[in-house]
């Protein structure tokens, strides 16, 4: 049990939803409000519907906020707090990169290397590549950049073929659904071409992909609790929320979260995510866990970038502002209002900005 999410036995413990002790973040040399910021987030909460949301602000590589809002469950009346865990659906596409980056400045693979096929990473371990597929051509930076040739088309399998296990997926994808393109030729958003990237570092390193992603890169990093979440609300883990949806937003559980581990499946804490930022962010005051060069060659190298995660009952957002500001939103609801995502992102980003911070550095002093 050391260093990995609470065990899902705390429900048959009857522990599942207990709050946190309070006294944890009274510990914390957490600044009390930051006004300019907690306004925004109490308006987004209220225009929107918003049971809970947590936030987490970087200032020059130092975590000067974190904070929560609202109600983790709100049946129960249970305040949100800081170590609240979120499925934070893709910004588990940035973790999984980052491992990928990892193993490729290690020398344990190339951004280049063929994936499926004789002699690629996988071979045939998903069975054969059909003749003239091309299949055989997508390489791991084709699946980094969302460009392996397939398309959501006539559905995104990751939330179809329910039963189908990730090996199971993966071969049927190979074997029946063609390329809509070339590989490396278009941009089609892919959470499928993740889902295959976390097999290629399985079998790169030998470890299941959770195992390996805990040890190099969360570790490294300071976090502790995050893990791949569960599928239904009994499988909720000690500190996680609870979800709220509108009926038209998913028909209800069984929802496969386990099965997105490396393009959805990832459950954590707001600061939890500005651990992970500072260590790929090319800020020189803490050491980054992959080289400038390598990470020059994705989005990570951008000035200003940012990953947004939605699920049934989940928003979240992890952004670099710039080299002064990076920040992390997460809320476990989504709304489809027109000017949701716009406001979700850009009045916090605003915020963030004429918020005064105090010159400290709370990373030191957090206990979750």
């Amino acid at each position: 049990m050391k260093n990995k999410c609470f065990s899902r036995l705390w429900a048959a413990l009857g522990l599942l939803l207990l709050p946190a002790v309070p006294e944890a973040a009274a510990r914390d040399r957490v600044p009390a409000s930051a006004p300019v910021l907690d306004t925004v987030i109490e308006q987004l909460r209220e225009t929107y519907g918003l049971p809970c949301v947590t936030v987490a602000v970087v200032k020059n590589e130092k975590l000067v906020y974190v904070h929560a809002y609202g109600y983790q469950d709100t049946a129960n009346r249970i305040p949100a707090v800081n170590e609240n865990l979120f499925r934070i659906a893709s910004i588990s596409k940035p973790v999984t990169q980052v491992a990928i980056l990892l193993l490729a400045d290690e020398g344990r693979l190339s951004l280049d290397d063929k994936v499926f096929g004789e002699g690629a990473i996988l071979g045939n371990d998903f069975g054969p590549v059909p003749p003239g597929s091309r299949k055989d051509e997508i390489t791991v930076r084709n699946l980094l950049e969302h460009k392996g040739g397939w398309q959501n088309v006539p559905n995104d399998p990751m939330f179809a073929y329910n039963d189908l296990d990730q090996h199971a997926l993966i071969a049927e994808l190979l074997a029946n659904r063609p390329l809509a393109t070339a590989p490396g030729e278009n941009y089609y958003y892919s959470n499928f071409g993740y889902l295959v990237l976390g097999r290629v570092i399985e079998k790169v390193t030998g470890m299941p992909y959770e195992k390996f992603v805990r040890k190099a890169v969360l570790k490294p990093c300071g976090i502790k609790h995050m893990c791949i979440g569960g599928n239904t609300e009994a499988d909720r883990v000690r500190n996680e929320v609870k979800y709220y949806w509108e009926p038209y937003d998913w028909s209800g559980e069984p929802f496969n979260v386990t099965r997105m581990d490396a393009h959805g499946g990832w459950l954590a804490s707001a600061a939890d995510l500005a651990r992970l930022i500072v260590r790929i962010d090319r800020n020189p005051e803490v050491p980054d866990l992959v080289s400038e060069g390598m990470l020059s060659q994705t989005y990570f190298g951008n000035q200003v970038w940012n990953h947004t995660g939605s699920l049934p009952g989940t928003s979240t957002v992890l952004m670099r502002l710039d080299d002064e500001y990076s920040f992390v939103v997460l809320a476990n609801y989504r709304s489809f209002k027109e000017t949701y995502w716009n406001d979700f992102i850009n009045k916090t980003a605003d915020a963030v900005r004429r918020q005064p911070w105090t010159d400290i550095d709370l990373f030191g002093t957090l206990k979750y």
